[in-house]
């Protein structure tokens, strides 16, 4: 991505809008990324809260309000159309696969592995979207090798484990929660939404929820501790939802893969540990400063109380080289700003 703001990557800017919660999770209940105060009071519908959105107000508050409040829709880029069909086809296979036949394959690896890949889909999935269609395509991505990684490490777990604990019991499922948070003496009531990409049920009755990603992992201090963290969330999600058969339920284990492997050479990296009451902790500090940060918003567009990062590491390796939204960022001098929006910034 070049340093200079581009409109390339910019898909549009829609402004949030409300959604209705799930009956069974709150009845009645809406729930927005726009959520401010009105004449000094706070606004009916809940505020909505994911985990990309508290990742991003964590990582740059400006870019949460550029994308979550102001609305700018960024282009699906190479990267995120792969995880998409990565994403799809993995669900698929879950769904689809015959467990009886691959435990008569046990004795016979390689067979069980061919009979695995035989799953990969040649092409995209065919999807609609409030009215819109996305025809299937051809896979032209790189989506066949990271899907056949990910065939034989789920080869390898099923031949070490019992074909009764080989299927998620969470495959891609939406979860939704309300909360109460309380902030500087206010509880204030939220809608925290998000999909779970896979949980498992261990013969011991653990539940272990699993993230797939198809980048590359860094090992890094910082790269755990946000993976951490994100894995947090959905363990917080899940305990505190309603309306699925797992809401309620406490993981024991969180755990990630990673098709495109690691920087020390790995194929695939796979990592899987305890749960972290620590980071959890964390989470909730995030929310609470997320929740705060809404509670003094008044849903003016300049979103001056929505600070920048300073200029240093994180602008000259972060900022300028991967951030779509730079553009509408007053550290870039909002160039690609509507001018409707920059009319009332000036006024």
């Amino acid at each position: 991505m070049s340093n200079q703001p581009s409109a390339s990557g910019i898909k549009g800017v829609k402004p949030p809008g409300i959604h209705p919660i799930p009956d069974e999770v709150g009845k009645g209940l809406d729930s927005s990324y726009g959520y401010h105060l009105i004449d000094g009071k706070l606004p009916e519908h809940l505020l909505r809260v994911s985990k990309s959105s508290v990742n991003t107000f964590q990582f740059c508050e400006q870019q949460y309000f550029i994308k979550y409040i102001l609305g700018v829709k960024e282009v699906e880029n190479d990267n995120m159309r792969r995880g998409t069909n990565v994403h799809d086809a993995i669900e698929d296979f879950y769904n689809a696969v015959d467990l009886d036949y691959a435990d008569k394959l046990r004795d016979k690896p390689s067979d069980l592995y061919t009979y695995f890949k035989g799953f990969i889909p040649s092409c995209s999935k065919e999807k609609e979207y409030k009215g819109v269609v996305t025809p299937s395509s051809p896979y032209k991505l790189g989506e066949h090798e990271h899907l056949e990684r990910m065939m034989m490490i789920e080869t390898n777990r099923f031949l070490s484990s019992d074909k009764e604990n080989f299927l998620p019991v969470i495959n891609e499922d939406e979860i939704n929660a309300i909360v109460d948070i309380e902030v500087d003496g206010k509880v204030v009531m939220v809608h925290l939404t998000g999909i779970i990409d896979r949980a498992f049920m261990d013969a011991n009755g653990n539940l272990h929820i699993h993230e797939l990603k198809t980048g590359l992992w860094k090992h890094s201090d910082y790269k755990l501790e946000s993976m951490r963290k994100e894995m947090a969330f959905y363990v917080y999600l899940l305990r505190k939802s309603k309306g699925h058969k797992f809401s309620g339920k406490t993981a024991a284990y969180w755990g990630w893969d990673h098709t495109k492997g690691d920087t020390q050479g790995k194929e695939i990296y796979r990592f899987i540990e305890n749960v972290r009451t620590d980071a959890i902790q964390e989470v909730l500090r995030d929310l609470k400063s997320l929740i705060r940060m809404h509670l003094r918003y008044t849903g003016d567009n300049n979103g001056w109380m929505f600070p920048v990062k300073p200029n240093g590491f994180a602008t000259t390796r972060l900022c300028e080289p991967w951030c779509a939204v730079k553009g509408f960022c007053p550290k870039y001098g909002r160039v690609l700003m509507p001018h409707d929006m920059k009319k009332e910034l000036e006024a």
